[in-house]
């Protein structure tokens, strides 16, 4: 199942699927459902070329405040490089994004 789509910089494509390899099964007490969360960790920058397996960050699996289990994010589709005005484009871009991100950290 695709739980993220970030952005991919220099790629034939801007966006990248993103799941796990594996399907994930916990066994819980039935009284802490509602506390159960998770949170996906992805990779900061992803730079195309990508291939489907590509590790891009990690999910964490909470059952109140305590990490129960933890699984790496895997890229689900290839992505070839852009051309180079795409490639380009996507450096000015990304340069003026963390301008941006640093600025108002």
């Amino acid at each position: 199942a695709v739980l993220a789509t970030p952005r991919v910089w220099g790629g034939d494509i801007n966006e990248l699927r993103v799941g796990v390899d594996e399907e994930v099964f916990m066994t819980l007490p039935r009284n802490r459902n509602e506390e159960l969360r998770a949170r996906l960790n992805l990779d900061a920058d992803i730079q195309a070329p990508v291939a489907v397996g590509d590790d891009v960050g990690t999910l964490e699996v909470y059952l109140g405040e305590e990490m129960v289990g933890e699984r790496q994010l895997v890229a689900l589709e290839n992505i070839e490089e852009g051309g180079l005005f795409k490639r380009l484009f996507d450096q000015v871009q990304r340069f003026f994004s963390n301008l941006i991100s640093n600025f108002t950290s």
